[in-house]
């Protein structure tokens, strides 16, 4: 078969069929081409190689027409850069707004999905979307679907086709059409910016250029002067003096609009504030969802952090309230609370609780309900807004990588039968207020939420099933001449992990290649690695499942003299209180393991103290010498900071203890070192039960063996 006869069949096949995309086209000559060149390139084959050569050619040829014809007939080709072979399979792509066939404007996709540990990143590999709108996709409550969300409304009368590429081959298509209604593509400032310059333009862009008595129909709050100016399917306005800075602007365009006999039945509203100091102040958020939750009667408080030079102390507070839990859901969800209805301007008041944290205070309680509490300064510009929810239920919820547990009271008293809603799936709590999900998370490291009766929600965090236990990974010492052997060894809780584990366990030293390890059954490994090619440096030692690293260790590789000494750190215990004298032990052992008695050991407490070292260097902290006994133990009394005597006393810090050798002749240089984390009551409320509390869960936590991994101290105030 010639070209001529391919052409004559492509052009009976091809009427009224969509062509493939070019790319595939010239894919298609290319390979043609070479294998011509290949053909022509061999004159010296036999007769018969000759004939073979062409009867494959000829059969090429004839797949190739098959092909292009199969594909024309109904499905699209799209050639990518990179294969994606068995990524993930799409089933179906849904629009969420569907009407008498035809997509609204600002409708989004639902892609139904197969395949496992699915993300956003294999979805677009296996998507092709036309016409070329930028869109984002985001995972949903169910972990087998996506949502696609195009940045900007699609414009009317247009068919968006999306298709499921595997192979570079289309095998599923879906399209749509918008309607050929009236509608407003897009605005400039786009609805709720911020940051915008004070002599910007407005601009509005409808779907037909044809719109009638435009001006008529918009208004701007506060009223600005200036020009509209008529721009095809955009009309522009600019102002005839600079807008305010911190300031809120409105625009309202009115239904009533009209163009070719079509016309904009609702209102349509967006608004931007000018300036980029406008948001002073931010919500300080108590929980993860960042919900205000309240029982009847009780008075709001709204904590937040303030920015401003000024410390002004005049807000506004304006108060909107949802009809239903789905629509509060969508607002927590998107911050967007266009569908509460404003109910009033709340009285309110500001406490100071310091230079930066200030309280909020409502003055009037609300009754049950969903609520958006919209914190604006005096010029009008909003702050931020939170979400408030008013219910006679309160609940406590726990989440694991796997499973959620919730625990639910109403009015102080634990309820029975219950109905708890979580990722689509219910359960009736027992006797003791429990409803426990099991397998339930969905990878996704993002926030869901959970429903009570419908009248309350709590955010849930969802793991990723990627994050492995933790691991235990040791050397002999930290210190190593470069001519040393590393002695690895450790601990990997198998059973732990949420999946079936293969036998891939690696070590790796720095950037050199990994190496595997044996784990036994019960999870103990052990291992040496040569040191090599590595003069002087501190350097990473990895532990790794896969190409996932779950633990690591650092060590040093010195060209140093005379170390021939390991210091072990030795902790009665690993909790002490802040402000407590606690006992440190160091043992010197030889390198042979001979215990070493009469050795000067020298630790840095890291108290708030400031000393000059032999170098003339300023060192912060207090060093304390002391000597080895016959048992070759130091011993050492370390007293743990106080939060008064740290800069940075609102926020937990570290107190390190360091360790040295402290003979003089011998190589100085940090040989060990402990980490005691130091907590104060400055972090939490000022309620002495929730203090009380945390004070017993750290109580628990710190009695816990298995916390004690690098021989931490856990502080508690």
């Amino acid at each position: 078969m010639d070209n001529n006869e391919l052409d004559k069949i492509l052009k009976e096949k091809l009427k009224n069929s969509i062509l493939p995309p070019e790319e595939f086209k010239n894919k298609i000559k290319n390979k043609i081409e070479q294998e011509k060149i290949s053909i022509n390139a061999k004159k010296f084959e036999t007769k018969n190689q000759k004939i073979n050569k062409i009867k494959y050619f000829s059969k090429y040829l004839s797949m190739v027409a098959m092909l292009i014809v199969i594909i024309t007939v109904g499905v699209n080709v799209y050639v990518k850069d990179k294969e994606n072979k068995d990524i993930v399979i799409i089933k179906t792509i849904t629009p969420t707004k569907l009407e008498s066939g035809a997509i609204a404007n600002d409708s989004e996709f639902i892609i139904e999905v197969e395949g496992k540990n699915t993300n956003i990143q294999d979805v677009q590999k296996s998507l092709y979307v036309d016409p070329p709108i930028d869109y984002i996709i985001e995972k949903t409550s169910n972990k087998d679907k996506y949502k696609l969300k195009f940045k900007q409304n699609i414009p009317s009368s247009t068919i968006v086709k999306l298709q499921y590429i595997k192979d570079q081959i289309t095998e599923n298509s879906w399209a749509y059409q918008t309607s050929d209604k009236l509608a407003i593509i897009k605005t400039y400032p786009e609805n709720q910016s911020f940051g915008v310059s004070e002599n910007s333009t407005i601009e509005i862009e409808f779907s037909d250029a044809n719109v009638e008595n435009f001006e008529k129909h918009v208004e701007i709050v506060p009223n600005i002067s200036g020009n509209w100016e008529h721009l095809g399917k955009v009309w522009r306005f600019t102002p005839e003096e600079n807008m305010i800075l911190e300031h809120e602007y409105i625009v309202n365009v009115k239904s009533g609009i009209t163009a070719n006999k079509k016309t904009i039945n609702e209102d349509y509203k967006f608004s931007f504030v000018v300036g980029e100091k406008y948001n002073c102040l931010q919500q300080e958020k108590a929980s993860i969802d960042g919900i205000i939750t309240a029982k009847t009667g009780k008075k709001i408080t709204i904590r937040c952090i303030d920015f401003s030079d000024n410390n002004n102390n005049n807000v506004k507070v304006e108060i909107g309230k949802f009809n239903n839990i789905s629509d509060f859901e969508e607002y927590v969800e998107t911050k967007n609370y266009s569908k509460a209805n404003m109910v009033e301007e709340m009285n309110s008041k500001i406490q100071v609780e310091s230079d930066y944290y200030k309280s909020i205070e409502l003055k009037n309680s609300l009754s049950n309900g969903f609520y958006v509490a919209i914190v604006k300064n005096e010029l009008g510009a909003e702050q931020f807004n939170c979400p408030i929810q008013i219910s006679d239920y309160s609940a406590y919820v726990m989440e694991t990588e796997r499973d959620v547990l919730a625990w639910v009271a109403k009015k102080d008293e634990l309820m029975e039968n219950v109905e708890v809603e979580y990722l689509g799936r219910k359960i009736k709590t027992n006797s003791d207020g429990i409803a426990k999900f099991t397998e339930i998370t969905d990878n996704s490291e993002e926030i869901k939420y959970l429903k009570i009766e419908n009248e309350l929600i709590i955010g849930v965090y969802n793991y990723s099933f990627e994050r492995y236990p933790t691991a235990y990974l040791y050397t002999d010492k930290r210190l190593y001449k470069n001519t040393d052997t590393i002695n690895v060894w450790g601990f990997i809780p198998k059973k732990m992990f949420l999946e079936k584990i293969e036998n891939e366990f690696y070590i790796k030293l720095g950037n050199e290649k990994k190496h595997k390890i044996n784990v036994d059954e019960d999870g103990n490994f052990k291992d040496v690695i040569n040191i090599k090619n590595h003069i002087t440096e501190n350097i990473g030692v990895g532990l790794y499942y896969k190409d996932s690293e779950i633990s690591s260790r650092y060590i040093s590789i010195e060209n140093y003299e005379l170390q021939n000494y390991i210091y072990d750190v030795i902790l009665d215990k690993n909790y002490a209180e802040e402000g407590e004298e606690i006992e440190l032990k160091v043992k010197a052992t030889h390198i042979t393991g001979l215990i070493v008695p009469n050795k000067k050991i020298t630790i840095n407490t890291g108290e708030n103290k400031e000393f000059y070292d032999k170098n003339g260097d300023l060192i912060h902290g207090n060093l304390i010498t002391e000597t080895t006994g016959e048992d070759g133990i130091a011993h050492f009394t370390v007293k743990i900071n106080d939060a008064k005597d740290i800069e940075s006393a609102m926020y937990p810090f570290y107190q390190a203890i360091e360790i040295y050798n402290g003979e003089e002749v011998e190589y100085n240089n940090l040989i060990n070192n402990v980490d005691i984390k130091v907590l104060n009551r400055n972090v939490y409320s000022e309620d002495k039960s929730n203090n009380d509390t945390y004070r017993l869960e750290l109580h628990k936590l710190a009695n816990n063996k298995n916390t004690d991994i690098y021989n931490n101290l856990e502080v508690l105030y």
